[in-house]
């Protein structure tokens, strides 16, 4: 039990030196100046100043793209879901059905998604 003990606090003190080393590395203020600078900011008397204003296409693809995004990670779950249901179903008819039309129903609104997202794509580079 003492080895498990000691096993358990050396794994969490290696854990914490791995996080909390990085931030000790980067605390320096040439970090938030090269960030700055890198995402087309300006940088003057430690303030960093961008221009944020998004045209209305941009907006649109911006939630269309995190549209694609969470559709896309509900369906991968939904299609982990359904193969586990399968997989248990033990074969039970109307539990091999339910999980098939999971996976199905999965893919089906992965593909819409990715279609509007095309659609989407499309009408913005028309107009832009």
């Amino acid at each position: 039990m003492k080895k498990i003990t000691l096993a358990a606090t050396i794994l969490t003190l290696s854990l914490a030196v791995c996080f909390f080393a990085p931030v000790a590395v980067y605390a320096d203020s040439t970090y938030e100046q090269n960030v700055c600078e890198g995402s087309g900011g300006t940088w003057s008397s430690g303030t960093c100043t961008t221009d944020d204003s998004m045209t209305v296409p941009e907006i649109i693809q911006t939630v269309a793209n995190v549209f694609v995004f969470v559709i896309g990670a509900v369906s991968v779950i939904m299609i982990i879901v359904g193969g586990i249901r399968y997989a248990v179903s033990a074969g039970d008819q109307s539990a091999v059905t339910g999980a098939k039309n999971t996976i199905m129903y999965a893919i089906v609104g992965l593909a819409i998604a990715f279609a509007s997202y095309a659609i989407v794509s499309f009408i913005i580079a028309q107009f832009s």
